[in-house]
């Protein structure tokens, strides 16, 4: 991400340095707070423009997302700096950022400030890029944007050459973020016929049913991988309670960028109270809390509790009391406060309650999600909370208590071959064969490679598209480097692949697959390995440096010489070494001896 401060010459030429000096370090201090707040990293100041980098040096899987967040929050930032210069000299300055996404090689300087030397080409093209923004303006690559397509409306701006690029470079510019309603509203109207995991359906129909028959409350906990299609269920489970008469309500925990009032038990209340997400406006929300305790959804001692869950200033009757409280007393109101409006409402109708992405839970969360489930298994006889969590358990490992009696888990494993293949049916695809190879039942990963294949002006879809390559890197960067290198040495043996080879490949004669196997990054069989999705192979090797690539490619040649003389050749060819045609003539000579003609 570039960003850059359009009016800065006039600026200096208006002012004086002593003048200019605190506006820039205003800035700077923004955009160092905003884009930690983020999970990004400010690389470095040049003169009035900043370069900030996501991904680098760990991937969460959403940067692109991220670094728009992160630029609206700072173009909002100036706006106060704006309105004094606009003031005091009738001069306009502003913002205006590029953001792209791509490969890059960084190269931590050696400075203690754990910054990097950063080379690629989507380095030049996002400077390209910030040329092509006017004032105010956030624009994105194409690469960026179709990661940001659900999130955020863009508009194509007239395409441009630029120093360096053979074609017209087109900038799209980023309008403003979409809001949850709209995306729920394209998500239905979009909504595709569900395929597939008819086993876990109807457990949910029986969840469904056995709350809306006043049997109990029920709480339901669905685990996965990163794409393997919670959301996708959970979804479904939304359509089913709807078509049962069921209140639906959502949230969904935020590992980033949570600003007050923006956390999902915030939003969970403002769903409960029937608060439109797209309304800001202080007195709406106190009217609606205003409404629930007219309604006998809460008491008029929880006005308070409802105002700071909301993220509302303490009303002034109720201000001094509240804030004579202790802050572990304010916590126990507001978790009372937002079960009390839970039971209120199960009690006269049936309640869904989605949580997603419980592993990004914090203590406090974790706190509401336990009240909620206890809830769901005791009193609530009309409520079914039902969360989603990554595989690896995290909100159970930090206190969530979910009762066994009425809790139903389900575990999301890839999808079966006839329901892969009902999916491509579903989305039209054109070379489903391929398609499901390269997925490995994983829907997500299916899903965009098909996509892929659309947007490819080729129809080719050979590489790894960038929304799975963020989520495979993401899940890279979590683990131990050794494990790290052990998969990188793993990913140039090819999809599968022996211990012994991948030892010596990657230079650790002791190196253990058993936590890549307990990760389901691989898989043993039999004697050797596999990567449990052909496409985590392709993105990890397709991140792996050039230099580092050729090296461990030489080294397989190096170990397949006295053991196959064709993957000998084939690695010294992608090592760039010159005796690989000579490898390949050998080879050649073998197959004949083997009478191997094809070969």
């Amino acid at each position: 991400m570039f960003c850059d401060l359009s009016g800065y010459t006039a600026l200096n030429e208006a002012f004086d340095p002593e003048e200019v000096e605190p506006i820039m370090s205003r800035i700077k201090a923004d955009a160092t707070s905003i884009v930690e707040a983020f999970g990004g990293l400010v690389n470095q100041f040049v003169g009035d423009e900043v370069m900030a980098l996501f991904g680098i040096p760990v991937a969460h899987g959403d940067d692109a997302v991220r670094a728009v967040l992160a630029a609206q929050r700072l173009h909002r930032a100036l706006d106060p700096l704006a309105a004094d210069v606009l003031a005091r000299s009738g001069m306009h300055i502003a913002l205006h950022t590029a953001i792209n996404t791509g490969l890059l090689l960084g190269r931590r300087r050696d400075d203690r400030e754990g910054r990097y030397t950063i080379t690629g080409d989507a380095v030049n093209t996002c400077a390209r890029l910030l040329k092509l923004a006017g004032p105010d303006d956030i624009v994105v690559g194409a690469s960026t944007r179709r990661l940001l397509a659900a999130r955020f409306e863009t508009v194509a701006l007239a395409p441009a050459r630029v120093k360096g690029k053979a074609h017209p470079l087109t900038p799209y510019r980023v309008i403003r973020e979409r809001s949850s309603d709209e995306r729920a509203r394209a998500e239905q109207s979009q909504r595709r016929r569900f395929v597939g995991r008819a086993a876990e359906l109807r457990r949910l129909r029986e969840l469904v049913e056995a709350v809306a028959q006043r049997e109990g409350g029920r709480a339901l906990y669905v685990r996965g991988e990163p794409g393997i299609g919670k959301s996708a269920l959970v979804s479904e489970l939304r359509h089913i309670a709807r078509e049962q008469g069921f209140t639906c309500c959502a949230a969904q925990v935020l590992d980033f960028g949570v600003g007050r009032g923006r956390d999902a038990m915030s939003a969970l209340c403002a769903s409960l109270l029937d608060i439109d997400a797209s309304q800001a406006d202080e007195q709406y929300r106190r009217t609606a809390i205003d409404e629930a305790v007219d309604a006998g959804w809460l008491t008029p001692a929880q006005r308070a509790f409802a105002d700071d869950l909301l993220a509302l200033p303490p009303r002034d009757e109720l201000s001094a009391i509240y804030e004579a409280m202790d802050d572990a007393a304010r916590r126990l109101g507001k978790q009372q406060t937002l079960a009390d409006l839970v039971c209120r409402r199960a009690e006269t109708e049936r309640l869904l309650l989605v949580v997603e992405d419980a592993h990004w839970a914090d203590a406090q969360t974790v706190g509401y999600l336990s009240q909620l489930s206890r809830l769901a298994a005791e009193g609530a006889a009309q409520l079914l909370l039902a969360l989603t969590s990554r595989s690896d358990d995290e909100p159970l490992a930090r206190g969530l208590e979910l009762p066994a009696e009425t809790t139903t888990t389900i575990d999301l494993g890839p999808l079966l071959a006839d329901e892969a293949r009902a999916l491509c049916h579903e989305l039209q695809a054109d070379d489903a064969a391929r398609c499901i190879d390269r997925a490995g039942g994983h829907p997500l990963f299916l899903e965009q490679l098909v996509l892929s294949a659309e947007l490819d002006a080729d129809g080719d879809a050979q590489s790894v598209p960038g929304s799975i390559e963020a989520i495979v890197l993401a899940r890279f960067d979590k683990l131990p480097k050794q494990d790290r290198d052990g998969l990188q040495a793993a990913a140039v043996l090819g999809q599968r692949f022996a211990l012994d080879a991948l030892r010596w490949v990657s230079g650790d004669d002791a190196f253990s697959c058993d936590t890549l196997v307990s990760r389901d990054l691989v898989v043993a069989e039999a004697a050797d390995y596999r990567f449990s999705h052909a496409l985590l192979q392709e993105a990890i090797y397709g991140a792996l440096v050039l230099a580092r690539r050729r090296a461990m490619h030489q080294r397989a040649a190096e170990w397949f010489a006295s053991r196959d003389l064709a993957l000998t050749a084939e690695h010294l060819e992608r090592a760039e070494d010159e005796g690989a045609p000579h490898a390949f003539l050998q080879a050649a000579r073998e197959r004949l001896r083997q009478l191997s003609y094809d070969d």
